[in-house]
């Protein structure tokens, strides 16, 4: 699976904006997120609104259709959304 990357210059979400967006495809099942090796369903959890994020989906994705009409299209998600959300997550300090 190859990641896209564009030229970020219109998002204010990013610290930096000459810094480099990348956007990639969900995995195909049962294969996992080449950067964060989570799996196909907890990504659709993260970009998709649903119940389990009160249909706030925290991580940035996009559809990209052939034309306006067409009924489906690829679905992509932002890499350094999905790492911000990650990093973002109380860490667990228990000792076993």
């Amino acid at each position: 699976m190859k990641p896209h990357t564009t030229h970020n210059t219109q998002s204010t979400d990013l610290k930096n904006p000459s810094e480099i967006e990348i956007w990639s495809q969900l995995p195909k099942p049962p294969a996992r997120c080449p950067y964060t090796s989570l799996s196909r369903s907890k990504i659709c959890e993260l970009i998709l609104p649903c119940k389990a994020n009160n249909f706030r989906p925290p991580v940035v994705s996009r559809s990209l259709k052939s034309s306006k009409y067409a009924k489906r299209g690829i679905r992509i998600f932002s890499v350094n959304s999905l790492i911000s959300w990650i990093a973002a997550q109380p860490t667990d300090n228990t000792q076993s």
